[in-house]
């Protein structure tokens, strides 16, 4: 008979923090409990550090090259061995009373197959923070959807999981290589009960060295993709009004999905407002600007001042000023930059500077894909668009 919970930590160059996390589950006051340790593909010393504990409950796997967080989920998943599976980030800290009051409210709520914290601490170091609040969705199903139109609706640092959700309905995404989580919980909600525990469970650490902390740089299709998905998830379950769909594009718009945002407004016959979003794209040149001549500088900008060209690209669309940003970190020698040239493909996915750097297809594809049958009539939305003059 397996362990109760399994505790599983997928990890990848942590060694500074993984000690403090897994010293965090071994004081748990509930000890029907294993830690499952996924290492993917490290080339710091996490594994010298793992491999320092002599406790027969840690179990610890190694792969050989990085494939990803929702990979490393996905391999935790599949060599964990409890019936509930409790996930903690390898910098995070959980409170020694967790997993007690987890098996007690599994006890107390047997149809509920999703457990989460009700609050959060976050804090920086230095121990420096604030208390964070999650709403209990325990009976808001209609709340829960627009919620998920709007963000990932509850936390995934130390949520607990029912190991056969994941058979139900599937492990992470491969394709999300990040907000993966947000993808899951949009895909089991609102067909698994879900419950917040009132308990500050978890010392979530903020750092540098979080993928979060460079949120600008983000490749942000992935939300986009989610909430697309999720319509044509729910359509069967909830009605979705003129409202709805405007607050979708709005969503969209958050996300700087600009294209299927103004798709969305095209649909309900808001043609103006459609347009504005595909100038702010850069998709469609503004109606007061030069267009020509603005390009013209903005090409010479580039290759000499990538820095002065950001400021210039705001003219043109903001996914010209980070198609220039991303010049200006590939001269640096910076790797991000192919992350800050995806999100401009992410604002106008049709972009594309001959010479100048590689077209990054993928982000582009998650953009224009057909995801519900409200998006079918998007190639009458792109001849639409070509007939403005549009770049498509």
């Amino acid at each position: 008979m397996g362990p109760f919970f399994s505790v599983c930590i997928p990890t990848y160059n942590r060694a500074t923090f993984i000690l403090e996390a897994i010293n965090s589950v071994l004081s748990q006051t509930f000890k029907n409990f294993e830690i499952v340790v996924y290492d993917d593909g490290s080339t710091d010393n996490t594994e010298q550090v793992v491999s320092g504990f002599k406790d027969n409950r840690i179990k610890y796997f190694k792969g050989k090259v990085n494939k990803g967080r929702p990979f490393a989920r996905n391999k935790c998943i599949q060599l964990s061995r409890g019936s509930w599976i409790v996930w903690l980030d390898d910098d995070d800290i959980m409170d020694k009373y967790l997993l007690e009051l987890y098996r007690e409210a599994i006890e107390n709520f047997k149809r509920v197959e999703v457990f989460y914290l009700g609050k959060l601490k976050i804090v920086d170091l230095k121990g420096n923070g604030e208390i964070a609040s999650v709403e209990d969705y325990f009976s808001y199903d209609t709340k829960l959807v627009n919620v998920i139109l709007e963000r990932s609706p509850i936390p995934n640092p130390a949520s607990c999981v029912k190991k056969s959700v994941y058979s139900r309905f599937g492990m992470y995404d491969l394709e999300f290589e990040r907000a993966e989580d947000y993808e899951f919980w949009a895909r089991i909600f609102p067909e698994v009960q879900r419950k917040a525990i009132d308990y500050v469970g978890l010392m979530y650490r903020t750092h540098q060295q979080q993928a979060s902390g460079m949120a600008f740089l983000l490749d942000t299709s992935y939300e986009s993709l989610v909430k697309r998905r999720f319509i044509k998830k729910v359509f069967n379950y909830f009605k979705f009004s003129e409202e709805s769909l405007y607050k979708l594009s709005r969503e969209l718009n958050k996300v700087e999905d600009f294209f299927n945002s103004s798709y969305y407004l095209w649909l309900l016959g808001k043609t103006e407002e459609a347009i504005y979003g595909l100038e702010k794209s850069g998709i469609l040149k503004g109606k007061e600007t030069s267009y020509l001549s603005l390009m013209k500088k903005y090409l010479r900008l580039i290759s000499y001042s990538p820095s002065s060209a950001i400021y210039m690209g705001e003219k043109l669309g903001l996914s010209y000023s980070y198609l220039a940003l991303a010049l200006s970190l590939k001269q640096a020698e910076d790797n991000s930059w192919k992350r800050v040239y995806a999100k401009a493909f992410v604002i106008n996915p049709f972009m594309y500077l001959p010479g100048k750097v590689e077209f990054i297809p993928l982000s582009a594809s998650r953009i224009v894909r057909v995801e519900n049958n409200l998006e079918k009539e998007k190639e009458k939305f792109l001849n639409w668009v070509r007939d403005l003059g549009g770049e498509v």
